[in-house]
């Protein structure tokens, strides 16, 4: 299965499962090690969201009560 990366650079590439699976691998490193490249969302950027859109790669079934929102977790904004 191949979906539409979501990354503003990168927009219209297509990736493989396994290669999203590794980009949500990669992230969650990041937060582990508490090296995000995403550390704050901030209004700017929800601002450039709605306007560019989004391009989601991944679903992920999360808990709606969840301390922690699954994009930190996996470093993607």
């Amino acid at each position: 299965m191949q979906a539409k990366l979501a990354s503003p650079k990168t927009a219209g590439q297509t990736i493989t499962s396994d290669d999203a699976l590794k980009l949500l691998k990669e992230g969650n490193a990041r937060f582990i090690e508490m090296k995000l490249r995403h550390p704050d969302e901030t209004i700017k950027q929800r601002e450039e969201t709605a306007l560019n859109g989004q391009r989601p790669f991944a679903a992920v079934l999360a808990c709606s009560d969840s301390r922690v929102p699954v994009e930190a977790i996996f470093d993607r904004a």
